[in-house]
């Protein structure tokens, strides 16, 4: 008993501490960047006016919740208010992961919670009126139903998932995927898949149901639809790895000073690895036009990469893909690989927040290290989540 106390002590404690900083964007006199969209479509719906911003590019379930639980309150149109409540319904998505690392036999669950809570590209997220942390709570608890064996839940939560960010369809089909693997393993018997999809029709009707909407609509996005055209892209791509080989640099470096030698699994990363970086040297991707506007530390990042250091960001690309590699997913979750691939590929303008649902699930999924381990990468991750809030 005083043993569990004294390890949750910490974890009370860094959480305190997410709390302190998150009351520091609810506060803020102004708004951050797309906030202000939210904003005015939420309002909208609070004076019982149901017409759609046009910078609105997402169905918006989001902005009719946040609307209507603000209003149960009081908060009409309300900055406070409104980031208040969204930022009340996010913070579930921490319970959701907790919940998650248990489930999955994680034994350093509390260690893996704080490293979500406090990775680097979703900490301020939670405190602004912003769509991604309610579209992951979402898309975790759908996950959750998935591993539950809660079928209409997991497919209930998949559409509404959908309702919040279109591109959930993507997590919609991984779901499907998933939860057969979970009952049938990888024995693809046309029966079986037959049987399964009987039983999970669910997620058949919400993916005919976002073809028909895309039909419809003449493509994916709502508004702004000249800034975000369907296409295939390999700028997330990228991203996505040189983000990996950053955030996940302590396990490269213990991998590097451990004295076990290297198996056929690190040698196919390395190769792999050397492809996708040369691949980028000869090829680097086109920047989105708003990708070079530079009042964005992303956009800061990207420019110093790709036009004055290459050899940097190829070399965290190349370090993305060995870190991948190393990190022992079992053989079920290795499928969370293509899905992410499809998730980001379709979009042209390069964003941070696009990789938080892939970088949780990697989160989720990767083989435990030690205790010692799991702390530092939490301590590395708490020290770049206050030089971003820098």
């Amino acid at each position: 008993m005083n043993k569990t106390k004294l390890n949750y002590l910490p974890f009370i404690c860094f959480l305190i501490l997410a709390l302190i900083l998150w009351s520091l964007f609810l506060f803020m006199p102004n708004f951050y960047v797309d906030e202000y969209i939210h904003y005015s479509q939420i309002s909208l719906f609070l004076s019982e006016n149901y017409s759609i911003v046009p910078k609105i590019t997402t169905f918006p379930f989001y902005h009719l919740v946040i609307a209507k639980v603000s209003s149960m309150f009081g908060y009409s149109s309300n900055t406070f208010g409104l980031r208040l409540v969204s930022f009340l319904m996010s913070l579930v998505s921490v319970w959701i992961f907790y919940l998650l690392a248990i489930k999955l036999n994680i034994k350093n669950y509390l260690f893996r919670t704080l490293q979500f809570v406090f990775l680097p590209i979703s900490f301020i997220y939670f405190a602004l009126i912003y769509t991604d942390i309610f579209s992951l709570f979402l898309v975790l608890i759908a996950f959750y139903m998935v591993i539950s064996r809660r079928k209409c839940m997991a497919q209930l939560f998949s559409l509404a998932s959908v309702l919040v960010r279109q591109n959930n369809i993507v997590w919609t089909g991984f779901f499907y995927f998933y939860g057969y693997i979970l009952e049938n393993g990888f024995n693809f018997s046309f029966k079986r898949i037959l049987i399964y999809t009987k039983k999970n029709v669910g997620y058949i009707i919400i993916l005919i149901l976002f073809i028909l909407f895309t039909l419809i609509n003449n493509g994916i996005v709502i508004g702004d639809k000249e800034m975000h055209q369907p296409g295939i892209y390999w700028g997330n791509i990228y991203f996505f790895f040189a983000v990996v080989g950053f955030l996940f640099a302590p396990l490269l470096l213990k991998r590097v000073f451990s004295r076990v030698k290297i198996n056929k699994v690190e040698v196919v990363g390395m190769v792999v690895g050397v492809i996708i970086a040369l691949s980028f040297l000869a090829f680097p991707p086109l920047l989105h036009r708003y990708n070079l506007m530079p009042y964005f530390l992303r956009n800061e990042v990207l420019n110093y990469t790709y036009c004055e250091n290459i050899w940097i960001y190829t070399f965290f690309i190349f370090s993305g893909v060995i870190a991948i590699f190393n990190m022992g997913f079992e053989k079920k979750d290795i499928i969370i690989f293509p899905f992410i691939f499809l998730y980001l590929v379709p979009s042209f303008l390069i964003e941070q927040r696009y990789l938080i649902i892939p970088l949780i699930f990697i989160l989720l999924f990767r083989k435990e290290e030690s205790a010692e381990t799991e702390w530092g990468i939490f301590m590395y991750f708490l020290l770049l989540t206050f030089v971003v809030l820098f």
